[in-house]
C-alpha cells in the first residue's frame, strides 16, 4: 500500500501506482477519479455476505480475506421469498438493473431510463408479495403508478425500487444515480418512513432498509 490503509479508506483520495494507465481508464469512464475501490470493496462484499472483509498488510504484501459466511437473518429472508413469482420478480430486478456500485458510476438519464423499463416488473413485485402495501402507494402517490409519473413525482418509487434492488443502499448512491441532491433524497425517504412504507433497521453506515408490509 502506498500508504497506511486506515488513511487511504478514510480519504477519497487516489494514488494509483501507474498514472499513465489509470488517465487512459477515466477517460473511457471505466475508472473513478475519487479513490473508492476500498470502500467499494467493503460494500459490495457486505452486501452479499454480511461480514467485512479483513486486510492484513505487511512490509511486502497484502492479503485481503473474505469469509464465506451469511447471517442466519438473511439466510432466513432469503429462504422465505425463494418461493414462487415473487423471488423470479425480485431477481428479474437485481439483475437487470445491477450492483448500485456500478450504477453510481453511469448517467442519471441512463439510471432513470431503466428504471422506468422495470416499473411493471416492480409492480408486479409488489402486487404479488406486498399487496396493501401497492394500494397504499397508489392512494398516496395517485391512482396508478402511470398516473404517478405523469404527476412527475415519480422519484420517490423510484426510491422505494433502489431500496427493493438493495436495501443497504446508503442516500447517497440513491442521489447520484437519480441525479438530485442528498437533502432531496433525506426529504423523499423521511416521507416515506413517515407514510409506514420503509423503516430504518440499525445505524447509517451498517444498517439496511426494510420495505414494510401494510396491513
Amino acid at each position: 500500500m502506498p500508504k497506511p490503509i486506515e488513511e487511504l479508506k478514510g480519504k477519497d483520495i487516489s494514488l494509483p501506482r501507474n498514472p499513465i494507465i489509470t488517465k487512459l481508464f477515466r477517460v473511457v469512464k471505466l475508472a473513478e477519479n475519487a479513490g473508492y475501490g476500498l470502500d467499494n470493496i467493503e460494500y459490495n462484499w457486505k452486501k452479499y455476505n454480511q461480514t467485512t472483509p479483513q486486510f492484513d498488510v505487511v512490509f511486502d504484501s497484502v492479503i485481503v480475506k473474505f469469509q464465506l459466511v451469511q447471517a442466519k437473518k438473511n439466510v432466513q429472508e432469503m429462504k422465505e421469498v425463494s418461493e414462487g413469482k415473487e423471488m423470479e420478480l425480485l431477481e428479474t430486478l437485481r439483475k437487470t438493473f445491477g450492483l448500485i456500485s456500478g450504477r453510481v458510476q453511469k448517467s442519471p438519464e441512463e439510471n432513470m431510463a431503466d428504471l422506468k423499463g422495470l416499473y411493471e416488473t416492480f409492480t408486479a413485485y409488489l402486487q404479488n408479495n406486498f399487496g396493501n402495501t401497492l394500494e397504499n402507494l397508489r392512494k398516496e402517490f395517485g391512482e396508478t403508478l402511470e398516473e404517478h409519473q405523469r404527476k412527475n413525482t415519480e422519484k420517490k418509487v423510484f426510491v422505494l425500487m433502489l431500496i427493493t434492488i438493495d436495501n443497504f443502499v446508503l442516500s447517497e448512491d440513491v442521489a447520484s444515480i437519480i441525479g438530485i441532491s442528498i437533502t432531496t433524497i433525506n426529504r423523499y425517504l423521511k416521507i416515506l418512513k413517515e407514510l409506514g412504507f420503509i423503516s430504518r433497521v440499525g445505524s447509517y453506515k451498517t444498517g439496511f432498509w426494510n420495505f414494510k408490509k401494510l396491513e
